[in-house]
């Protein structure tokens, strides 16, 4: 199964052992989307869905969407006036080189089975790099202000890897 295929129901939700107002929320709105409803939607907050979606997503889908909000980041920090934001600069800086860094690390553990680690290191790897996708979408809506549209467009770039997988 793809994972566009993938329907987000409570149960699938609760297998993740959600906040109580993550699932509250969810129930309130929704019984049964997709991951494209999910990613559109304006009654789910970011925070939530980019919580789930860590847990569902594949491990290299998520690697390139680290990847690429990285390089999104980078360039919204190049296209940036400097004195408008000097304060804010080596700290995201500091944060995407690291995700560029670590996805890339994610990328040679992911496709090198001679370098694969026991189940138990896998999945909290899996978590870090889940973690650092997340923060480096976070970081392009930083240096955004609060725009919103970064995050909406890091959300969009997920969605086309998920609609392109396998292809």
């Amino acid at each position: 199964m793809k994972t566009i295929d993938i329907r987000i129901n409570q149960e699938l939700i609760k297998k993740y052992k959600p906040c109580p107002e993550g699932i509250k929320n969810f129930k309130e709105y929704y019984t049964d989307i997709s991951i494209e409803e999910l990613i559109n939607s304006t009654r789910i907050s970011y925070v939530d869905k980019t919580w789930l979606l860590k847990k569902i997503v594949p491990m290299d889908l998520l690697v390139l969407w680290a990847i690429d909000s990285s390089f999104s980041a980078y360039d919204l920090y190049l296209n940036k006036e400097a004195d408008k934001y000097e304060d804010l600069r080596d700290y995201h800086y500091a944060d995407f080189r690291h995700v560029c860094d670590s996805a890339s690390e994610a990328m040679e553990f992911n496709y090198k089975p001679a370098t694969r680690l026991n189940a138990k290191d896998a999945n909290e790897r899996r978590e870090d790099i889940a973690g650092l996708s997340a923060q480096a979408a976070m970081i392009c809506s930083c240096l955004e202000l609060g725009r919103g549209t970064e995050t909406t467009n890091r959300l969009q770039a997920l969605l086309y890897f998920i609609e392109t997988e396998g292809n």
